[in-house]
């Protein structure tokens, strides 16, 4: 009984300890970038609450201009960072690579070359570019359009798809599709 008693109090001591730095560190949280409050992350796992102390939110136009996104210091960048194009000392523009060459071993597989910090409507496979920023998204082929859609006189193509009319995401019953309406 005294071990489980102990193995509480310890417990409860490291909770009383980790919520008081946490009010710590969101007191005096002013940045014009919008801190987020380290609270936030109350009752999440630890290594999860120390990784969620900053998250930029605005990126200013000097950084998009160069293709580029505010992210923590801390986090990943698929292409390179330049800390002097965002507004706050805890973020870095992240410059994305542009994977311009999508090589036949990718393109085979029903996949094109993206930035691995881009979302992908189907599967990722990094072995496939021929580069370490990108990554082969193999696109999901959206066989079944439901009627549903086709009511609207739509089809229903991968959400990476161009399309010349209006797209509706309700309508298509794959996430990684899209009922493209034409115009």
């Amino acid at each position: 009984m005294k071990p489980v008693i102990l193995g509480l109090l310890v417990v409860l001591f490291a909770a009383a300890y980790l919520a008081q730095d946490i009010n710590e560190q969101s007191q005096g949280c002013t940045d014009e970038e919008g801190c987020v409050e380290a609270a936030q992350g109350a009752g999440e796992p630890l290594n999860r609450v120390a990784r969620q102390t900053h998250v930029c939110v605005k990126t200013p136009k000097k950084c998009l201009k160069n293709n580029g996104v505010c992210i923590n210091l801390v986090d990943d960048c698929a292409g390179k960072k330049n800390d002097t194009l965002c507004n706050n000392d805890h973020c870095t523009c992240c410059q994305k690579h542009v994977c311009l060459n999508t090589p036949k071993k990718c393109s085979s597989n029903n996949g094109v070359c993206i930035n691995l910090m881009d979302d992908c409507a189907g599967k990722k496979n990094d072995t496939l570019c021929n580069n370490d920023n990108c990554t082969c998204c193999q696109k999901h082929v959206c066989l079944n359009t439901p009627k549903k859609c086709s009511e609207k006189n739509g089809t229903c193509i991968n959400l990476m798809d161009d399309c010349a009319g209006t797209k509706n995401d309700t309508l298509c019953n794959n996430r990684h599709c899209t009922c493209c309406i034409p115009a």
